[in-house]
């Protein structure tokens, strides 16, 4: 069964930091994907849990989300950049 194109995020309460779970159903659940903000940066980690085709597992920092310097730092914007540069990496190795 191929994967239907869907994304199912899940918020991790279980810790601290703003942090997104990204899972896709092509037969059973596979976990592709974390979003997270620490304190020293908003992360997109992916995964590779043997589904498809071979990929490394990769850690890639996401900029900060303002406009200027001097803005404050956006933690909503910084994790929806995150997530959408998620889904958009997962729809080029899945899809």
């Amino acid at each position: 069964m191929a994967w239907d194109g869907t994304f199912d995020w899940r918020q991790d309460t279980s810790v601290f930091a703003r942090k997104w779970e990204l899972y896709i159903k092509p037969e059973n659940e596979i976990h592709v994907a974390t979003a997270v903000v620490l304190d020293y940066g908003t992360q997109l980690h992916l995964h590779n849990e043997g589904y498809h085709k071979w990929y490394a597992e990769s850690v890639l920092p996401i900029a900060d989300q303002r406009e200027n310097e001097t803005d404050p730092i956006d933690l909503d914007k910084n994790i929806e950049a995150a997530k959408k540069l998620a889904e958009l990496m997962v729809r080029a190795i899945f899809a």
